[in-house]
């Protein structure tokens, strides 16, 4: 992964605006025009395979994306964070308030105009991954996407916990991440936003429903260290039916319990041999993971590793950085 922050507080003020504006032309292909007397913006800019996000804050500004036809006409969603914007696109407006998308590309061009500072959110995303599961694609073209799309939500929060974390560092859980956002925003597209998310015209689709299938996946993963997490929730959060999730659950040969309590052992035991936790008390570390009963969490530990908390950790961490441990954890 490849991560890149632009600030222009750090630029020297008296050629600020055109040196930001060479940065951002360089690094994104947006030409930046402000609206007020300065240009202030902080993005982070990071690249994963087929993916590229760019997010963070800047003054009233008028954003200019030229055509770019020989880019594949790569999709670019454009998530406000808050504040407010307009789009020009394809011959087409959107008015985007605060927590609302729309869906643009980035061979023609487009006119992004904030006229108080805003936030936002852009994902550049592989088209033919995203023609694969989601049909009709270029119908959800300029469509503002409204703030209460439950995926828009498990969206946002999927790119904070993945900003959060070293995701890049392995090129197949940066692979993975990749695969996940693209899923994720095809759930979002095919959506109706209206009472339900799923689209009975393109739920039988395999890419379609492989595509939701793949976020209530996702957002099992994102939320396994919250206590009391159910399927239900799970349903809600992503505008589905609980029977829906669980039938996609089973078709990919698992259930809600199993890959619940798969991935909570699993953030347990990363913990627990991660050098940097050695003085962190397992109680503390079973609870971050998702278990609310440290006996349950320590049965079911040793059925999974072979070991007690304890000594899958004395294994794993050197003597001198784990002292003294709480066996007191363990069960006797």
């Amino acid at each position: 992964m490849k991560t890149i922050r632009l600030v222009t507080s750090a630029l020297p003020a008296r050629d600020r605006i055109d040196r930001a504006r060479a940065l951002f032309g360089a690094l994104i292909d947006v030409e930046f025009d402000p609206l007020s007397r300065g240009l202030e913006a902080d993005f982070v800019l990071r690249a994963l395979p087929g993916l590229a996000m760019t997010e963070g804050w800047m003054s009233p500004v008028r954003a200019t994306h030229r055509a770019q036809p020989g880019s594949g006409r790569d999709l670019l969603l454009v998530l406000v964070q808050s504040g407010a914007a307009s789009m020009e696109h394809l011959g087409r407006r959107a008015v985007i308030g605060a927590g609302e998308a729309v869906l643009t590309t980035k061979g023609e061009l487009g006119v992004f105009v904030s006229k108080a500072p805003v936030r936002v959110l852009n994902l550049r995303l592989d088209r033919a991954r995203m023609a694969d599961r989601v049909p009709g694609l270029d119908d959800r073209l300029m469509r503002t996407i409204p703030a209460g799309a439950p995926a828009l939500r498990l969206l946002a929060d999927y790119v904070r916990l993945w900003a959060g974390h070293d995701a890049g560092s392995d090129p197949a859980v940066a692979g993975m991440v990749a695969d996940h956002l693209h899923d994720i925003v095809a759930v979002l597209l095919a959506a109706d936003h209206g009472p339900s998310m799923v689209s009975p015209a393109v739920d039988g689709r395999p890419a379609a429903r492989a595509a939701r299938r793949r976020a209530v996946q996702a957002e099992i993963l994102h939320r396994a260290g919250e206590q009391g997490l159910t399927l239900d929730k799970v349903a809600r959060r992503l505008g589905i039916s609980a029977s829906y999730a669980r039938k996609l659950l089973d078709e990919a040969g698992t259930t809600f319990t199993d890959a619940l309590m798969n991935e909570r052992l699993r953030r347990a035991h990363r913990l627990l041999t991660d050098p940097g936790q050695a003085g962190r008390p397992i109680g503390d570390i079973a609870l971050a993971a998702g278990f609310g009963d440290l006996s349950y969490f320590n049965r079911s530990f040793r059925r999974r590793y072979g070991g007690t908390p304890t000594e899958i950790r004395a294994a794993a961490v050197p003597s001198s950085l784990s002292g003294s441990l709480p066996d007191r954890d363990d069960p006797p």
